[in-house]
């Protein structure tokens, strides 16, 4: 958005009056509220995203796992044993 559209948004808005009739002061703190506003708006976002990315690793591991466990029961191991087997071969895979 160039300077004239961000300008005709604030006049059709009603900022620009708002804007005037505010003294230096009140306009510096209102800034001032909305940046501090912004940055936790954007940390809780961050985390959000952090959070959902943890998850879709967590689903694909269980998912790698269970394919692991089908692939070793298919070959005749029993499937206590075979879900064992298959956290170890998973944990040396993440280590390599």
């Amino acid at each position: 958005m160039n300077n004239r559209e961000k300008r005709k948004m604030e006049k059709e808005l009603g900022l620009l009056k708002v804007k005037k009739s505010m003294s230096l002061k009140e306009w510096s703190d209102e800034v001032g509220r909305n940046i501090e506003y912004g940055k936790s708006k954007h940390e809780s976002m961050v985390e959000l995203r952090r959070l959902q990315e943890q998850e879709f690793q967590d689903k694909m591991s269980a998912l790698q796992i269970s394919y692991i466990v089908e692939d070793l029961t298919s070959k005749g191991m029993n499937l206590i044993e075979a879900q064992e087997k298959a956290k170890e071969l998973y944990r040396k895979q993440l280590q390599k």
